[in-house]
C-alpha cells in the first residue's frame, strides 16, 4: 500500500480541478485509460523511501487499458499504483524493463517488493501528452508540477532523486528539486541512444555511493 501521505497528495487528481481550467485541452477520457497515472512504490512508511525516480508523463494507454477506478480518491490512487507496480514487476514493456534495469543497479540483491518499499516512481506530468513523447503545454506542466510533483517531493526531502530524460529533469528543476542524477529516458526514443544504458548504470552507481555515505554518517 502506498504511504498514506503520498496517497493524500495525489488524491485531488481524481478528478483534478485543473481540467476545468488550464488543463482543459488535455486528454481526459477515464473509460479509455486516459487519466492521471504512472506512479508506483513507497509501499511501506514514508521514511523508508531512499530513492525517487521521476519520468516525463504516461505514454499512450494500451487498447485494453483499464478505466479510471471509481470510488474514494485515495482508493483510486492505491489501485492505480498497484496496476503500475504490476507492470514493473512483470517487466511488461520496454519502458518497464529499462526502469527495472536501472533499479536492479540501484538495489542489487533486493527483491522487487523490497525495491518498491524503498523507491517512489512518479511522473513529472500525470496525464499523457497529445502525442506520445510529444510536448506538453508549458502552462499545463507548471500546473501539474505545482499541484502534484512539488508536493510529493516535499514529503521526501532526504531521498536521492533520479531524472530519466530531459523532460523529467526540467520538471524536477521547476519543482525546486533539481535531480541528483539525470540519465537518459527509459522509453523511446531516448532509450535507443548508445549512452542510455551506461547512464542508467551510472545512476545506480551514484545512488549506491550516496546510500553508503548516508549510512556512514548515521553510524
Amino acid at each position: 500500500m502506498v504511504a498514506i501521505e503520498l496517497r493524500r497528495s495525489l488524491a485531488p487528481a481524481y478528478r483534478c480541478a485543473a481540467f476545468d481550467g488550464v488543463c482543459k485541452s488535455m486528454r481526459y477520457e477515464p473509460q479509455l485509460g486516459l487519466f492521471p497515472r504512472g506512479y508506483a512504490g513507497a509501499t511501506g512508511r514514508l521514511h523508508d523511501v531512499d530513492l525517487v525516480v521521476c519520468v516525463a508523463e504516461p505514454g499512450e494507454p494500451s487498447a485494453n487499458a483499464k478505466p479510471q477506478p471509481e470510488g474514494a480518491q485515495e482508493d483510486s490512487v492505491e489501485e492505480i499504483a498497484s496496476r503500475v507496480e504490476a507492470a514493473f514487476s512483470n517487466r511488461k514493456g520496454l519502458f518497464h524493463r529499462n526502469v527495472m534495469t536501472m533499479l536492479d543497479g540501484c538495489w542489487p540483491g533486493l527483491t522487487f517488493e523490497e525495491m518498491m518499499r524503498r523507491t517512489w516512481i512518479t511522473e513529472g506530468v500525470l496525464c499523457s501528452a497529445e502525442k506520445t513523447t510529444g510536448p506538453v503545454p508549458t502552462a499545463v506542466t507548471k500546473e501539474c508540477v505545482s499541484r502534484y510533483l512539488t508536493k510529493q517531493l516535499e514529503l521526501l526531502p532526504k531521498a536521492f532523486v533520479i531524472a530519466l530524460g530531459g523532460k523529467a529533469k526540467r520538471r524536477l528543476t521547476m519543482a525546486g528539486r533539481p535531480p541528483d542524477v539525470a540519465a537518459f529516458a527509459a522509453g523511446l526514443p531516448g532509450c535507443n541512444h548508445k549512452g542510455a544504458r551506461p547512464s542508467w548504470q551510472g545512476a545506480g552507481d551514484a545512488f549506491r555511493a550516496h546510500l553508503r555515505q548516508a549510512r556512514a554518517s548515521d553510524a
